[in-house]
């Protein structure tokens, strides 16, 4: 993701802005209020001031913050009060002056007060449900965004404050609409976050650590997911990116141990696979089965276990750059596999039924340990 759609993701048409300092021969009064038009190529941010001037605003050099203490006609939210301790928000009132805005400029903000009483938390399954196309700017200083909070629904972008560290389960399950999302501090997303969100094109999560089960399944157009990137990442769930739209990935972080069962399954357009773990890397089984665009794989470290159907399908791999220290070829793990090139086993004992059926690859053994090959293998074996 470059900085441009960084910034097309933060701040969308619609959403109010307040000046701070401007940088400028003839700025923006500080405290004045406008309205996004765009983001341009250069990644300055045009408005419509409510003063009339037309200045834009440049995020590097200017000084501004998201508007959330305005009253907006156009929806109301339903809360329950606490008292001197605050509200929750339990959900929300669309008007029809909502409806007939524009796609583009239905915005919603979920403020940090309601009638000058801080928001705690907002209810499970608050916007489930709502078949109205908006998108929200989640500014309330909650920890986490409750579980099934918008499951179901038709929103389009989320923008997430950086109060907020975490994505609760479901909380955006099935949002078929949904196109962006922006999470500059989420650290943790649990099972069936994201699952079925098909038009889930852009998401900026730098900091992940944790990803649970299925949380991007079958998230058809998600190309690339930036949180690959996080020093942090230290765990992935099973299928959390199966039949995802990946092309590539690229996990930079040195502390991730394993790949579990499903993780890539059925990743039809992953090319790539390069990982930077420090520790023994273990593949849980069909971990990538059925990529069938797979070439390559590489790990700085070794991989040690590899479980069965880890590679199974993927019927254009050719290269595993890794030192590949398995005691156990499993079966079905490089089967229909018949590009795969030599590989070398130096530690492998057994290798079982159908774990090589195409291709007849040279597996490269050591005489001295090797107990068990079945016969039920494609492979020329070399010994050493």
């Amino acid at each position: 993701m470059n900085k441009k759609e960084e910034l097309m993701i933060k701040y969308l048409p619609g959403l109010r802005l307040r000046m701070i300092k401007m940088e400028d021969k003839q700025p923006v009064p500080p405290g004045t209020v406008g309205t996004v038009k765009y983001v341009d190529d250069a990644g300055s941010i045009h408005m419509n001031w409510d003063n009339g001037s037309g200045l834009a605003i440049v995020p590097e050099v200017d000084d501004f913050e998201i508007v959330d203490d305005e009253i907006n006609n156009n929806y109301e939210f339903e809360y329950k009060d606490y008292g001197s301790d605050g509200t929750i928000i339990t959900g929300i009132k669309i008007k029809s002056s909502f409806l007939a805005l524009d796609v583009s400029e239905r915005v919603v903000i979920l403020p940090r007060k309601i009638n000058g009483k801080r928001v705690l938390n907002v209810k499970e399954n608050a916007f489930a449900d709502i078949k109205v196309q908006y998108s929200i700017y989640i500014m309330a200083h909650i920890l986490s965004i409750p579980n099934g909070c918008f499951k179901n629904s038709h929103i389009t972008r989320v923008y997430i404050s950086d109060k907020v560290t975490g994505i609760g389960e479901a909380a955006f399950f099935h949002c078929g609409s949904l196109i962006s999302v922006y999470g500059n501090k989420i650290i943790d997303i649990k099972r069936w976050a994201f699952d079925s969100c098909f038009n889930l094109k852009y998401i900026y999560i730098p900091e992940v650590r944790d990803v649970g089960y299925n949380a991007f399944f079958k998230c058809s157009e998600l190309k690339y997911f930036n949180g690959f990137n996080s020093a942090f990442l230290r765990h992935l769930d099973m299928a959390s990116f199966a039949e995802s739209g990946l092309e590539s990935v690229c996990i930079k972080s040195k502390i991730l141990r394993s790949i579990p069962s499903g993780c890539f399954g059925l990743c039809k357009n992953l090319k790539k696979v390069d990982m930077k773990s420090v520790f023994k890397v273990q593949v849980g089984t069909d971990a990538f089965a059925y990529c069938n665009n797979l070439k390559s794989i590489r790990s700085e470290s070794s991989i040690t276990i590899i479980e069965a159907g880890a590679f199974c399908g993927c019927s254009s791999l050719v290269n595993i750059d890794a030192d590949i220290d398995i005691s156990v070829v499993k079966t079905r793990t490089f089967e229909n596999t018949p590009f795969l090139s030599d590989l070398s086993l130096p530690e492998c004992k057994r290798i079982e039924d159908r774990a090589f059926t195409s291709g007849k690859p040279k597996i490269i053994l050591n005489e001295h340990i090797i107990e068990y090959i079945s016969s039920d293998n494609d492979i020329d074996v070399i010994f050493t």
